[in-house]
């Protein structure tokens, strides 16, 4: 069976009946009843709604509802788990016993199947603030479930957050959704892995959004033709939006016209993804008002960003005024981080996961210049570094060392750690190491973690005072606080 417009005045009777079902708890006849409401409308059935029909704000009948809240409890957070989903139509429905739906109800944060009562009951929330769908893998995106989100959206004026995450295609339909995005929303995410937009002849009409204020869209595009066609007109809709993380594309002139529509950007993630340097550079020698950058790099040819002077930054790039933290994953353009180091006076944060490969290129390339520099940095209060298998955290203007997961038995990293404390300490600097191991974790013995301690120390590897936490040690001849 299929309704369209003129079957409106069915929804209450749908409604009373699905409440009926819920209490025989009839898993049959709530899938047939279920099917029919998702069936309700089409995008195209909606639009000319929307240019002539008015909707009604309450689609459901008072007595509906007394009857839906007499058998729920009151909670102010919900969220319902359908464990393995089996595909469309499958076996899987939650009952009163399950769902809770209350009047004030704030947040619903659920795994979504077309086929429950999930859908009806959400949709019968008209305060509800916040929407997460997760669709699981086997399930499919079919026409039925677009349709019903798009006319769930609709009946929800007052969301500010959702957010939808699949594994799945979810082909064109989803286009519809978008432009059902009630203008409430401040928060919108959308995460995919296998999505490409089919493409239609008629062009999107998003709505206008200005409480937007965050925007997640990360997934594979095809670039040319979706950036120009519906991301860049999305977020000319979007004035107001202060952080973006961007899907997968892979070159700054693409980028560049899709950050120009936000002139209030604050904050830019490019984490989700692997860029090369390029873009990071010129992000920031681009955009001033910028607080926030997240990015992974990615580059075939490690001494690339390293030696060449291709992707150095001007000290007057656009956003040393503002930028508070930069975090890079991969391979970090040393030059380019001394200078966002010597030119942002407010920056608290820099953290780097990937300086070099070997012991000798990564001291070859000035990390004691980027220690030293960072402790001229005004406002920095933590800087995370490489070292080869572990991480270091060197707080400002504080001599003390913090190397978290670290395997002892690496003799090569621990050389590395003991150089820098070493080179640390030529600037004058009194530096200890603490040193976070977990034995239980590594699957390694006390005695073993002495041995290699000891050696270090007595070789000159790894100089001393240290401190090692999580691990009792027992008769070692320097300063240890053992907190294990």
């Amino acid at each position: 069976m299929t309704l369209g417009p003129q079957d409106l005045w069915r929804i209450p009777h749908i409604l009373d009946r699905i409440c009926d079902f819920l209490s025989m708890q009839d898993i049959d006849a709530c899938r047939r009843v279920s099917k029919a409401w998702l069936q309700l409308f089409s995008p195209q059935s909606y639009r000319s709604l929307q240019h002539g029909i008015q909707v009604p704000a309450k689609l459901y009948s008072p007595e509906t509802r007394q009857r839906l809240l007499e058998n729920t409890f009151r909670v102010r957070t919900l969220r319902i788990g359908f464990g393995e989903l089996e595909p469309l139509y499958g076996s899987q429905c939650i009952f009163v016993r399950d769902l809770y739906l209350v009047d004030n109800i704030k947040e619903i944060p659920t795994e979504f199947e077309p086929t429950s009562n999930a859908f009806c009951l959400i949709a019968a929330n008209p305060g509800l603030k916040s929407l997460t769908l997760e669709f699981d893998k086997g399930i499919g995106v079919s026409q039925y479930m677009n349709n019903s989100i798009f006319w769930l959206l609709s009946q929800h004026p007052s969301l500010e957050q959702f957010q939808i995450v699949s594994d799945e295609n979810l082909e064109q339909f989803f286009l519809y959704i978008m432009e059902a995005l009630p203008r409430s929303l401040q928060v919108f995410r959308l995460r995919w892995d296998h999505y490409y937009f089919l493409g239609t002849p008629e062009p999107l009409d998003f709505p206008l959004l200005e409480n937007l204020r965050c925007l997640e869209f990360f997934g594979p595009l095809q670039v040319d033709q979706e950036v120009d066609r519906i991301l860049i007109p999305f977020l000319e809709k979007s004035p107001n939006l202060v952080e973006i993380v961007l899907p997968d594309v892979l070159s700054y002139p693409i980028v560049e016209p899709m950050l120009r529509c936000c002139p209030k950007l604050e904050a830019i993630d490019y984490s989700q993804s692997c860029f090369d340097a390029q873009i990071v550079c010129s992000t920031l020698q681009g955009f001033r008002g910028l607080c926030r950058l997240y990015a992974t790099i990615f580059t075939t040819e490690l001494q690339q960003a390293f030696e060449t002077e291709v992707l150095q930054l001007s000290p007057n790039f656009g956003c040393y005024e503002s930028l508070e933290s930069i975090r890079i994953q991969g391979i970090a353009p040393l030059q380019d981080m001394l200078t966002v180091l010597r030119h942002c006076p407010k920056l608290k944060e820099m953290s780097l996961t990937s300086l070099g490969a070997s012991p000798d290129s990564m001291y070859g390339i000035g990390l004691k210049e980027l220690v030293e520099v960072s402790w001229s940095s005004p406002q920095l209060e933590v800087l995370q570094i490489p070292i080869l298998n572990t991480t270091v955290t060197i707080p400002n203007r504080r001599g003390r060392l913090e190397a978290s997961d670290i395997e002892l038995e690496d003799e090569e990293t621990v050389r590395c750690i003991g150089k820098l404390i070493q080179q640390v300490r030529a600037m004058d600097r009194d530096c200890s190491l603490n040193l976070r191991w977990n034995v239980v974790e590594h699957g390694k013995s006390f005695s073993s973690t002495q041995q290699y301690l000891d050696k270090a120390i007595e070789s000159g590897t790894m100089p001393c005072p240290i401190t090692v936490e999580g691990v009792q040690l027992i008769g070692v001849p320097w300063d240890i606080q053992a907190t294990g």
